[in-house]
């Protein structure tokens, strides 16, 4: 049954999204009732190729870029589907990845988001759900915990495969399905963010309204992270302290009595710690 509408938001896109939207209307088109992709005023030729090559999709051109939250808000006003897939233009969604989706979101009508496992090009495992950001995520980042337990994720996905579903803090934003109800529920994004942690929001606020989220590792989808973003500004500083900002920003709206000073001093020491490692890894692959 054909019962899920997309929303698929783009910024100088025009290296993904083809593939993406083929991903969806071909391999995964039992499913696909609908598709609305929003521009965020790319400069490329992400709308030449959208109209193109998928007359049939609906296309909303922003006159400016309007933020990732605000633009999948406008997207979602337009559907009526049951079940949304809000997906980022560089993910290439396998066959039968959004049946797996769809089989877990409609075996309890109290979850309110899931999403699959994220995987590189070359089929090399990829984060896809995490902690809300707080003191605790800074401290298991700052101190090689989460490092060693992605290391560990990677090596078992690798050799063992993961095919448990299990209840999640929220979905990393690549991809997640939402049932329309429950987005509606807390009102959808919230417009505060501009970039990075909407997604963490979005399933904070869920829960607090019961609703589940759940991560379904057998639904696989390509993410080459950043595909869009890289474009937007090429420098690594200006991706961390927007990262870095849209966490304080969750802190401040849902855990104000968190230390935020405490908390930058932390995501600090974080990112000079891995720049030295970056640096050493260079230093040793040059030799």
């Amino acid at each position: 049954m054909k019962d899920i509408g997309v929303v698929i938001v783009t910024f100088n896109s025009s290296n993904h999204i083809n593939d993406c939207l083929n991903s969806l209307l071909i391999d995964n088109s039992n499913n696909i009732s609908s598709v609305i992709v929003v521009d965020n005023h790319s400069e490329d030729n992400t709308k030449e190729i959208v109209i193109k090559n998928f007359p049939q999709i609906n296309f909303i051109e922003n006159s400016k870029n309007l933020g990732y939250a605000k633009a999948v808000n406008i997207g979602m006003k337009r559907l009526k589907e049951r079940y949304c897939l809000i997906a980022n233009p560089d993910t290439i969604f396998k066959s039968n990845s959004l049946d797996n989706l769809k089989n877990i979101i409609q075996s309890d009508q109290t979850i309110g988001i899931t999403g699959g496992q994220q995987i590189y090009g070359d089929g090399i495992w990829q984060r896809s759900y995490g902690n809300y950001p707080g003191l605790k995520d800074a401290l298991l980042n700052l101190t090689f915990i989460t490092s060693f337990t992605n290391l560990y994720k990677r090596f078992k996905f690798k050799y063992f495969g993961n095919n448990k579903a299990k209840y999640v803090s929220y979905i990393d934003g690549g991809a997640i399905l939402v049932r329309n109800e429950a987005f509606k529920d807390v009102n959808g994004f919230k417009e505060d963010y501009f970039f990075y942690a909407e997604e963490a929001d979005f399933a904070y606020r869920l829960k607090k309204n019961k609703w589940k989220i759940v991560f379904e590792p057998k639904a696989h989808i390509f993410h080459v992270r950043g595909g869009s973003s890289t474009k937007v500004n090429n420098k690594t500083k200006y991706f961390h302290e927007l990262l870095v900002r849209s966490k304080i920003l969750f802190i401040k709206l849902n855990s104000p009595r968190t230390s935020k000073n405490l908390f930058v001093l932390l995501e600090y020491l974080h990112n000079i710690k891995m720049y030295f490692i970056y640096k050493l890894i260079f230093y040793l692959s040059q030799k």
